[in-house]
């Protein structure tokens, strides 16, 4: 039996051109993409799963409208609220350069862990397409190349989560990927939460 699990953003909807503040989220796109998996399939085995999440991040990057502190109602119906807002620029970038990477290589460390490998073992790392600094302070601490991902921005801008997947389909068309291969697919989001998965090729 297979199950189809699909992945699809219209990140660009969200996105207010005209709010200064949000300059640094101009790069969001849509997309989708789909992984098939199949029921005691013996190769690309998904090995380890860990993910976190920081509440206390919640208010950087968000919608106002929906949820529990602005319902939908008709007195709240104002456009300028169903776009997303970044509340303080400085503090956004602060995060992401200190309590963002270090989640990332926590969560990646430790599905490493759970699947009995080590972070000198992985060969292929997809993660979501976050600015190219960011994604070199990440592939330094773990000791990684531009070799060992793939980058899309450039050409597809951020698909959210769907990054992930768009780079491992596109690392497999380009045959890089061979039998044996530790593969980690490593996402983030706002709100924020951190995940990565192990795989076995």
């Amino acid at each position: 039996m297979s199950t189809l699990s699909p992945e699809f953003l219209q990140l660009s909807q969200l996105l207010n051109y005209s709010d200064k503040n949000s300059n640094s989220l101009l790069f969001f796109a849509d997309g989708a993409a789909a992984a098939l998996l199949k029921k005691g399939e013996s190769s690309n085995k998904i090995l380890s799963y860990y993910g976190i999440t920081d509440g206390k991040l919640a208010d950087l990057v968000r919608v106002p409208l929906g949820g529990t502190k602005l319902p939908v109602k008709n007195e709240n119906i104002d456009l300028a609220l169903n776009y997303v807002k970044v509340e303080d620029r400085h503090q956004l970038e602060q995060t992401l350069s200190q309590i963002y990477l270090n989640n990332y290589k926590k969560v990646i460390t430790t599905a490493l862990q759970k699947s009995g490998f080590s972070l000198n073992q992985i060969d292929f790392l997809f993660t979501n397409q976050i600015k190219k600094s960011l994604l070199a302070k990440l592939l330094d601490v773990l000791n990684l190349t531009e070799n060992n991902t793939f980058i899309s921005l450039k050409n597809c801008g951020h698909l959210g989560s769907t990054d992930t997947l768009l780079g491992l389909a596109k690392t497999i068309e380009l045959q890089k990927i061979k039998p044996g291969n530790l593969v980690v697919l490593a996402s983030s989001a706002a709100g924020f939460s951190w995940g990565a998965t192990a795989i076995k090729y």
